[in-house]
């Protein structure tokens, strides 16, 4: 099953994971159509990246899906729109997403 998001227009696509740290299987068709078209997709999980992850979030790093681990929901959107209006290199926002700015990402 396919996700039916019109994505044509966007340049970063967030998505909440559940608190189990996983993603629903339909929404891997929608990592792939976003790395397609060079669209940074980045996944709100509380687990860390070197973490044991379920296989859905395992097939989503896979497949281009970038995880922003131990941050609120609200800072890693506000990051993203901070992000969006002041870089244009995809790079660019992945290193900003990544680097703690202000005690943002939580530390284990």
């Amino acid at each position: 099953q396919k996700y039916d998001f019109d994505i044509k227009n966007c340049r970063i696509v967030y998505h909440e994971m559940f608190h189990s740290g996983t993603i629903p299987t339909q929404a891997i068709s929608l990592i792939k159509e976003c790395k397609e078209k060079n669209i940074l997709f980045f996944m709100g999980v509380t687990k860390k990246e070197n973490d044991n992850l379920y296989n859905s979030t395992n097939e989503a790093i896979e497949e281009g899906a970038i995880i922003l681990s131990n941050m609120s929901q609200e800072a890693a959107i506000t990051k993203l729109m901070i992000a969006n209006g002041t870089f244009d290199k995809n790079e660019e926002i992945v290193k900003f997403m990544k680097h703690n700015i202000i005690g943002e990402i939580i530390e284990q």
